[in-house]
């Protein structure tokens, strides 16, 4: 179903997700490939009761949020933007950043890189404790890794060189490690 936003923006979600209480809706749209699954996009909140519609992580990039998730109390939600976690609160709109190393393509908190998706199908990385006090997530350590040079023959008439980092067979692969942070 198409949903219109204050201001007239057309709304066109793609899947949602109900909180506990099923109150609200989060909804998927604007989605975009991160390799090969469409797992970046943007995220509304429908409160179900009101009909009213707010974009969350405002000031993030468009089509910039991952997993995006109720806390299981329903007043929070965490999404990965640009490799780093963040929670925003939904009555407030305060958004907060909970990685504190600053996530950057080679250290990458709360989702995956290329390997481990495509030969381990991981790529949601972070979960809800059950009190909503702290969350737990992946740190993958992409520093060693170097590129594998793929080329792209079917998207122009010319082709193009990808570099995916990508460990060759006997490489280790980027090493993982799981935190746990208080919100």
């Amino acid at each position: 179903k198409q949903l219109t936003a204050q201001g007239g923006q057309t709304i066109v979600p793609r899947s949602f997700q109900l909180s506990a209480d099923a109150t609200k809706a989060l909804l998927y749209t604007n989605s975009k490939k991160v390799w090969r699954y469409p797992t970046r996009g943007d995220y509304w909140l429908l409160n179900l009761s009101t009909g009213q519609l707010k974009q969350l992580g405002k000031g993030r990039p468009e089509s910039s949020l991952q997993f995006a998730k109720f806390s299981p109390d329903g007043n929070k939600v965490a999404y990965v933007s640009q490799h780093n976690i963040y929670v925003e609160d939904l009555a407030s709109g305060e958004i907060k950043k909970v990685t504190d190393d600053n996530g950057t393509k080679k250290l990458i908190n709360g989702t995956f890189d290329w390997v481990y998706e495509e030969e381990f199908f991981c790529r949601d990385g972070f979960r809800w404790s059950p009190d909503g006090k702290t969350i737990a997530y992946w740190q993958i350590d992409a520093n060693q890794i170097r590129d594998y040079y793929m080329l792209n023959t079917t998207d122009s008439v010319y082709s193009r060189v990808i570099p995916v980092e990508y460990p060759k067979v006997g490489e280790p692969p980027s090493p993982a490690r799981i935190g746990v942070v208080e919100i």
